[in-house]
């Protein structure tokens, strides 16, 4: 998380962050030697591995990484890997399998075949889930794909394994791509009543990011380190073509569905950009699964130059659909609308009902934090209280415009302000 503000006001209250459970990492491959082989699978005949090979080879993006090359000369093929899970674990502690793929055009298919085909997952040599034919990614630049368990068909026996072997892979007989970073994901858990989808933090710096575009190359989207704090990672999205958005998979929690939050947030960070002096006047859109529910009017400020704001886009003032809310796993898009946009964004969330109340700081008193401070806008804050997470109290002040809080650890504070005889309630993330 990053010092900025999350431009929210909430209902007080003294709670204790709950830690996520931690993904499981079956394999990313970098204490490997180049030229390892690992394991395939092929439908018609498990062990028979000379259908497909996986090598161990160096990263066609980032060459210092290692990630593993899969080529088949036959359908139903698949990398396969063993899954011991952690003790006391077992695969219903889990809630989607996750991998990242880099596809190159080849010389043995039409100009878009590489990109279109199914993936089929296998759990100890059984189909699990047959893919639908589809865009899987596009050329020479790594995607993330999740897929949720809850869409396989696993018997409970399945669900209780703590140890299997799980394979996977497009279905073509003339494949040849790469593939890092196997996962087994843990499930989310909110925190403060706000459910982060996406900090950047499990990226390295220079990976690629999912965008979602109308034409191939019209957006690159990259992990950086933040402008204002080297520690922590962002995504920067430079783009050339037309509502480009950054696309987060999203699986909600077991029993939740979107129509159970109520608004949808992310820090934005728009650079000093010389070709461009209304680079942060810019119209924002968001969809589902390519869905737009979400275009703001005209061309409005989306944040000053050189600092981080938090956006908040309640579900209430977009276009989202019953059917929308009913759904437990989607892609979320989201971004600048510009065909010239260089800009970065982080933290991007989803915030439960019945947490607080919806409110940007502009509207109240205008909470800023930057360089150690935090600064009420110019105005004269009263009376001033901050607390951690687990509400104790850690400063307050009175008769303020600002207050340093540069010696406070790094964690999630909230914010008590009384202001001409009103309080109010916000959250930073230091």
């Amino acid at each position: 998380m990053k010092t900025k503000l999350l431009s929210i006001f909430i209902v007080f209250m003294a709670m204790a962050m709950n830690a996520n459970a931690q993904d499981f990492v079956i394999a990313d491959f970098e204490s490997d030697e180049i030229g390892k082989t690992y394991d395939t699978y092929w439908k018609w005949g498990a062990e028979n591995t000379s259908k497909a090979t996986a090598t161990v080879v160096a990263d066609p993006a980032k060459p210092s990484n290692k990630v593993v090359n899969y080529t088949s000369i036959d359908w139903n093929t698949g990398f396969k890997a063993l899954v011991n899970l952690p003790e006391g674990k077992k695969l219903s502690d889990y809630t989607a399998f996750s991998l990242d793929i880099y596809i190159v055009p080849s010389e043995n298919e039409s100009e878009e075949g590489p990109l279109w085909k199914c993936m089929d997952i296998f759990l100890d040599n059984t189909e699990v889930m047959a893919g639908a034919n589809e865009r899987q990614a596009g050329f020479s630049t790594w995607t993330t794909k999740q897929y949720s368990l809850s869409d396989f068909t696993l018997s409970a026996d399945d669900l209780n394994k703590s140890s299997f072997t799980i394979a996977f892979g497009l279905n073509t007989n003339c494949a040849d791509y790469y593939i890092d970073n196997i996962k087994l994901i843990a499930p989310k858990e909110s925190e403060g009543g706000y459910l982060v989808l996406e900090d950047f933090e499990g990226k390295s710096i220079d990976d690629s990011y999912a965008v979602q575009t109308y034409g191939e190359g019209q957006a690159v989207a990259t992990i950086i380190a933040d402008p204002e704090d080297s520690n922590n990672k962002v995504v920067n999205l430079v783009t050339s073509g037309w509502d480009p958005r950054v696309k987060v998979d999203v699986i909600l929690p077991e029993g939740k569905m979107l129509g159970d939050y109520d608004a949808i947030l992310a820090d934005i960070y728009f650079p000093t950009n010389p070709n461009d002096e209304w680079s942060n006047f810019k119209q924002f859109v968001i969809s589902i699964d390519n869905e737009f529910i979400y275009k703001s009017d005209g061309y409005p400020k989306l944040g000053n130059i050189d600092t981080w704001t938090t956006m908040t886009y309640p579900l209430s003032e977009t276009t989202i659909t019953d059917e929308q809310k009913t759904k437990s796993s989607f892609s979320l898009e989201m971004g600048v609308n510009s065909n010239n946009a260089n800009y970065h964004m982080d933290n991007i969330m989803l915030k439960e009902k019945g947490t607080g109340i919806i409110q940007t700081l502009s509207k109240v008193v205008k909470v800023i934090v930057q360089n150690g401070m935090l600064i009420f806008g110019g105005e004269e804050a009263s009376d001033v209280e901050i607390y951690d997470i687990k509400g104790a109290p850690c400063m307050t002040a009175n008769n303020v415009s600002s207050i340093d809080i540069a010696g406070l650890s790094r964690g999630i504070y909230i914010v008590k302000v009384k202001s001409e005889g009103k309080t109010y309630v916000s959250k930073i993330v230091k």
